[in-house]
């Protein structure tokens, strides 16, 4: 026995419906993975990336701008005061040559000028921060102030012809005595300051023992 089956039926209506709906699906889905989405989205991701990356870089060179502010100003604060301390060692220096042309004896300027700060620096007139850095500048740089004398010597060549050997005597004992005595200007001026010291840190507990006293 043959049964046959019918088809149920389904109104056109609902069918257009359903394959609307499906094709609005598939739509959809074609379009959260169309090439010109994915390069939009990379594009907003890039420039978020730029933006980040350009605010990083706006800020290093902020910081490296304030860093050169801060090293030129230490440059020129040191400077300055080199040129301070500079000026008043030549101030030092005027005052002993002027001192020398009114003694009635010959001594040299400079000597006088050594020898007035020397007692300013014992006065306390002035201090070691006053000229420390220029003293330092000069000695390092003290093979400079040997041009002058090297270039006089070149020109009075003439002089030397018949004493070389007694200008190298002379030279050479000079040199020893120098040097002899400079180390013990320096030994003795160190155990003067080491005394000094010293008995600067006894005195400052007896002070306080008188004061709670």
């Amino acid at each position: 026995m043959r049964v046959c089956m019918r088809r149920p039926f389904i109104p056109a209506s609902v069918i257009g419906n359903r394959d609307a709906k499906e094709t609005k699906l598939t739509m959809s889905r074609r379009s959260e993975f169309s090439p010109v989405q994915m390069t939009a989205n990379e594009t907003q991701s890039a420039v978020v990336v730029q933006g980040s990356s350009g605010d990083e870089t706006q800020q290093s060179e902020g910081a490296t701008s304030a860093d050169r502010k801060n090293v030129f100003k230490a440059k020129a604060g040191k400077l300055a005061r080199l040129a301070s301390q500079l000026l008043v060692l030549v101030g030092v220096y005027e005052t002993g040559c002027l001192v020398a042309r009114y003694l009635p004896i010959d001594i040299p300027g400079n000597i006088l000028g050594m020898g007035l700060l020397l007692a300013l620096l014992i006065t306390g007139v002035l201090r070691e921060d006053n000229i420390g850095a220029a003293c330092d500048y000069l000695v390092d740089h003290m093979s400079i102030f040997f041009i002058p004398a090297g270039v006089g010597i070149m020109g009075c060549v003439s002089l030397l012809s018949g004493n070389v050997l007694k200008f190298a005597f002379v030279c050479v004992i000079t040199t020893v005595i120098v040097f002899l005595a400079t180390s013990y200007t320096v030994i003795l001026t160190s155990r003067l300051m080491e005394k000094y010291a010293a008995r600067k840190a006894n005195a400052v507990p007896s002070v306080d023992n008188a004061q709670e006293a």
